[in-house]
């Protein structure tokens, strides 16, 4: 219920509801305003009650709710003023909704804090992490995006990996099972994945990739 934007002098201004200062200052903004405490900003994502900004030096800042650790400071403790994510230095790519929060490093590396109930942190655990967690054994991402209780990176060779609730199948790996490790979109991007693992042929099935690895995707099962 609250929108943020990031211009292009740095600052960045929110609007509406802000009954947990997700907005920033105090009270709900019927109209964009500036929200105190930030600077150099050149991205911003909004959460369900919490905020967070991308500064041009790398650095993330949050602001609001924390009852999940979606601020990223080892605390449970909301906070109006906009504070630093500790450690976060080198930040590409912001991506935040509910009650988590990602960070695309400029190593192609991502990672994850907040709540994690559904695996939307895809750290392979269920614990919510009050502080930036790694998403193991992905790498060369080039950009996120989040939902309620799920996550998305696309990479730099077309492909996509989501992880997280999957109850109405949107990690789109072919099941509605929850993953709380990243698994590859199927049939996306005409990337052709040897059984998702290189040099280990499996047997070939209706799924978007390379099973056998011969080069071929779904060759002589799908219809």
């Amino acid at each position: 219920f609250h929108t943020c934007a990031a211009r292009d002098d740095g600052a960045v201004w929110c609007w509406g509801l802000n009954n947990h200062t997700q907005a920033g200052g105090s009270g709900s903004a019927l109209v964009a305003r500036a929200v105190a405490g930030v600077s150099g900003a050149v991205e911003v994502a909004a959460g369900y009650l919490h905020s967070c900004a991308r500064r041009s030096d790398g650095s993330v800042w949050c602001w609001g709710e924390n009852n999940h650790g979606q601020l990223g400071d080892g605390t449970h403790f909301g906070h109006r003023p906009p504070a630093p994510v500790p450690g976060l230095t080198n930040a590409r790519g912001l991506a935040a909704r509910n009650a988590h929060t990602c960070a695309l490093r400029d190593d192609g590396t991502v990672a994850c804090w907040g709540y994690n109930g559904d695996g939307e942190l895809g750290d392979g655990g269920s614990g919510e992490r009050l502080t930036p967690t790694p998403v193991p054994g992905l790498a060369g991402v080039a950009g996120l995006s989040a939902s309620d209780f799920a996550t998305c990176a696309a990479t730099g060779d077309g492909g996509a990996w989501c992880w997280g609730a999957n109850g109405y199948g949107q990690l789109g790996d072919g099941t509605r099972v929850t993953q709380r490790s990243p698994v590859r979109v199927v049939a996306l991007g005409g990337v052709t994945a040897c059984d998702a693992t290189p040099g280990e042929p499996g047997e070939e099935l209706c799924n978007g990739l390379d099973d056998d690895c011969d080069g071929a995707v779904d060759d002589g099962v799908c219809p």
